[in-house]
């Protein structure tokens, strides 16, 4: 009985953990559940993190406005978004995003600009970026990617063809989730019939740290047994070291500096509601130019 509540515990704890800063990139075969993992660290996070985040974006537009600013925070608090449709809680959707504007803001080009702190999906990404051509590649796509934890950004891409995109992109991944298998899980009669405990989607998955682990294979030029990453970094490549400061290093230097990127050109967010599905043969037209399976 012990070891089943403990497990619960465990299991509340996993999932009430904050999307960290970074780029996620979440691949694994046709049908393993890439997309509804992607929706349900979604969810969670809106469920257990939206208002903090909200909370940390008001304040840092607050300070803005001492520069001349005054931009505008959504209506519904919500700092989500994603190219489909996705219900994070009862009344509550994503903001629409166009994978064609997902770039750094430019003056030359036509860009999405996002709130900070937001969090941003994308499925099927590598219809966006499907080619080895990195110069085709817009120099503001790979510059969102470099900055995106300066702006404290945390982007989710879903794909399926790993190996077709440039090893330039690729390396810019802070994390890779590899979806091999989901399942739905029963709760026993106790939890189902006394604590009234709905039956879980669970899925499974290999976590890679892809920049640590690039990092070693160009010093070992070896596979990194991803299960023991840190032994293997202690045993064949150095000694772990730990260097100690005393205070506050970072109000040393400006670690930030590509913030100032995310609010070029700007005038103020849009916040763009998803349109409802529209099945007539109109509305699949329009929804087939809008999601082009090839790119410019």
């Amino acid at each position: 009985m012990f070891e089943m509540f403990k497990q619960f515990r465990l299991n509340s704890k996993i999932i009430k953990e904050r999307l960290p800063v970074g780029l996620f990139a979440i691949i694994g075969k046709q049908g393993a559940g890439k997309t509804s993992c992607a929706v349900a660290m979604l969810c969670n996070d809106y469920k257990y993190h939206s208002k903090e985040r909200y909370e940390e974006s008001k304040i840092f537009y607050r300070e803005l406005k001492n520069f001349g600013y005054n931009l505008h925070l959504p209506p519904n608090k919500s700092l989500y978004f994603s190219s489909e449709r996705i219900l994070l809680a009862n009344g509550v959707e994503t903001w629409f995003i166009d994978p064609a504007k997902f770039k750094l803001p430019s003056l030359s080009e036509d860009v999405q600009y996002f709130p900070r702190f937001s969090v941003i999906f994308l499925p099927e990404f590598d219809n966006v970026i499907n080619c080895r051509d990195w110069k085709n590649m817009s120099p503001y796509l790979v510059a969102l990617a470099k900055y995106a934890r300066h702006w404290d950004l945390t982007i989710i891409l879903d794909f399926q063809c790993w190996m077709q995109i440039d090893a330039s992109y690729r390396r810019l991944m802070m994390y890779i989730m590899f979806v091999y298998e989901s399942y739905f899980k029963e709760p026993n009669f106790i939890m189902k019939y006394i604590f009234r405990r709905k039956r879980k989607r669970i899925w499974k998955y290999v976590f890679c740290d892809n920049q640590l682990n690039a990092f070693i294979k160009d010093l070992n030029d070896m596979s990194v047994d991803l299960s023991g990453l840190i032994k293997t970094l202690k045993n064949r490549v150095a000694d772990i070291k730990k260097y100690v400061f005393v205070g506050n290093v970072f109000n040393r230097f400006e670690s930030t500096s590509g913030a100032r990127y995310f609010l070029r050109g700007i005038n103020d967010y849009q916040y763009i509601p998803h349109l409802k599905a529209d099945m007539t043969p109109a509305g699949i037209e329009e929804y087939c130019e809008n999601h082009p399976l090839t790119r410019n």
